[in-house]
């Protein structure tokens, strides 16, 4: 094929594929004729077939949507779901033990994070090996008092303590 000039050209729907063409532009005017040759005008063609593929990928199947519905939305097993539109900040009940007991325990004591098992939270506090007197007598104290805030989002809370590197009984916070 040869174009106006007399340069040897390849056919328009090659053109845009291959850029093997005497004429510089010619790679790109071939390309889009094909297009142009391949839909109806005004690349309505194009257009529907681009939404058909958006809607195809973006809406999955009606019984993906109603896993996810059942699966809430905390990744948390036993985590009633929460919709973050709702109640942009839901109640967190390990960082709000965290925040207590980093506030009230007493100094050379620490304890480990919250632990979230069979619907209740428990927390291991570790005594000093230098403190003298009952561990568990000392836990009653860390309670906290049945009007704090706390207790909105928790209805109890186990308390164990490690004291010499041994456990002692634990305490059941309740408000």
């Amino acid at each position: 094929m040869r174009d106006q000039m007399g340069a040897r050209t390849h056919p328009p729907a090659l053109a845009g594929r291959c850029g093997r063409s005497g004429n510089k532009h010619a790679g790109r005017r071939g390309a889009s004729a094909a297009i142009k040759a391949a839909g109806p005008k005004h690349g309505r063609g194009r257009l529907a077939a681009g939404l058909a593929l958006l809607l195809a990928v973006a809406a999955p199947p009606k019984p993906v949507l109603a896993q996810l519905d059942a699966q809430g939305k905390s990744d948390l097993p036993g985590q009633q779901s929460v919709d973050p539109e709702l109640d942009p900040f839901p109640f967190d009940g390990r960082l709000a033990l965290r925040a207590y007991f980093k506030e009230r325990l007493p100094s050379m004591w620490w304890a480990n994070e919250p632990e979230y098992n069979l619907g209740r939270y428990s927390i291991t506090i570790h005594a000093p090996d230098s403190w003298r007197g009952n561990p568990t007598a000392a836990l009653l104290a860390l309670c906290p008092q049945p009007y704090s805030n706390l207790w909105t989002g928790i209805k109890s809370f186990e308390l164990k303590v490690m004291y010499k590197s041994a456990p002692w009984p634990g305490v059941t916070c309740r408000p």
